[in-house]
Order: C-alpha cells, then structure tokens, then sequence
C-alpha cells in the first residue's frame, strides 16, 4: 500500500512551497518526493505513471482526500 499527500511550506520571503510525497507504507520508503512551487493534476499523473512504470501498480493507494486533491 502506497500514501500520498501535500505538504505546504513556506520560503523565507512569503513564496510557497508544494511537496507532493508518496509512500511505501509496508518498506516506509519514499518513492517520490515532488517540490514545486505548482504541482498540477498533471504533474501528479506524471509522477504516478513513472513509479507504475519502475515498481509496478500497488493493490493500494491511501490519501486523506483533503481539498488539495480535487481536480477538474
């Protein structure tokens, strides 16, 4: 089983920061750590079809299904 969610931060002059991490909650290793100023619907896609590609789809994916996922 695989988790991802946002994390948000700020730089020192007000910008933010978008994280997007995902999880392997069985080996607690991190397969991806995305930062961005932006991190789009697309970029999330993006980054999912990459760790299908290397480690395989999970049975699994957890989210807390927070606002930051909504997408059109």
């Amino acid at each position: 089983m695989w988790a991802w969610d946002f994390i948000f931060d700020r730089t020192t002059n007000g910008s933010t920061l978008k994280c997007l991490s995902i999880v392997d909650e069985y080996t607690r290793e991190c397969l991806a750590l995305k930062i961005d100023r932006s991190i789009t619907s697309e970029d999330v896609l993006d980054t999912l079809a990459e760790l299908f590609a290397i480690r395989g789809v999970p049975n699994h994916i957890r989210s807390d299904n927070g606002p930051e996922f909504i997408a059109k």
